[in-house]
């Protein structure tokens, strides 16, 4: 049994400071304009990727590799997150 249970807390939060950044930026500028399909994606994207961070920090056996695992989950997420933004390599996840 890990020391520390998984908590869905930790991937809530962040989840909701997320949307909330994004809707209060949208009522103060036009630059950002989300789409319920956006918030829908990006819940959607945050819950799973800070899921398997979430997991991993709790189920991973060897702690020595954690951090490396993290950063290439983050990595993932990021990467996923600029490609459907704009595309950097023209993927058809891309939107355009």
């Amino acid at each position: 049994m890990p020391k520390y249970p998984f908590s869905f807390y930790r991937v809530l939060i962040p989840l909701t400071v997320i949307m909330a950044v994004a809707l209060i930026a949208m009522q103060f500028t036009s630059e950002i304009q989300w789409e319920t399909s956006d918030f829908v994606v990006m819940g959607i994207m945050v819950l799973v990727f800070g899921s398997l961070v979430e997991f991993a920090r709790v189920y991973w056996r060897k702690k020595r590799y954690l951090g490396w695992l993290i950063m290439v989950i983050i990595a993932i997420f990021l990467f996923l997150w600029v490609e459907m933004a704009v595309g950097i390599v023209g993927s058809p996840i891309a939107g355009s």
